[in-house]
This record gives C-alpha cells, sequence and structure tokens, in this order.
C-alpha cells in the first residue's frame, strides 16, 4: 500500500514540474527573481496546499533562486537543510531535468 501511495505522489509531484515549468512567469523569475512571483505563487498557503515539504527552484547555473521549506504536521516554514543545498550544488544533472 505505501508504494501505491508513493507512486501516486511521485506522479503529483511530475505533474504539478511539468505544469510549472511552462509558466512563462515562472521561467521570467529564474531570470529576474522577481519578489512579486514569489507572493503570488510560492505563498506558505499555495505550498502547504500541494502538500510540499520544500519546494526549490534552480537555475541553469545550478544557483538555487529560491527555496522554501514546511512542516506539514505543523503547517510551520522550516529552513532548507545545509545539506540539502550541497547536495543541490553538486548534481549537474538537475540543471537539465
Amino acid at each position: 500500500m505505501i508504494i501505491v501511495f508513493l507512486g501516486i505522489d511521485i506522479n503529483n509531484l511530475n505533474t504539478m514540474n511539468r505544469d510549472w515549468a511552462w509558466w512563462d512567469d515562472t521561467y521570467d523569475f529564474i531570470e529576474d527573481s522577481n519578489p512579486e512571483y514569489v507572493k503570488a505563487t510560492l505563498s506558505d498557503e499555495s505550498i502547504l496546499g500541494l502538500r510540499l515539504n520544500f519546494i526549490i527552484y534552480i537555475n541553469s547555473s545550478g544557483e538555487i533562486v529560491v527555496a522554501r521549506g514546511f512542516d506539514l504536521n505543523t503547517n510551520k516554514e522550516l529552513p532548507i537543510p545545509e545539506t540539502l543545498k550541497e547536495w543541490i550544488k553538486k548534481k549537474r544533472q538537475l540543471r537539465h531535468i
């Protein structure tokens, strides 16, 4: 049963990732880091509604443009672990997904 739920979650994440990647606003945000995009698209409510622990935007140079983390049990924002940030910096293939 757990494997089925993980499969559903992975499919949902793939769909969301594909949808958001095609938005012109998302592309523009990666280029210009416009704070209005964060307010409009990456609000606490939006991320919690998607049931995401982390949302991280990475530009084509591998730099983190924005990163937000949440504890879904308490609905409180959490810092992104430094170990995750370091892992992202080392993973060149993340730049070309």
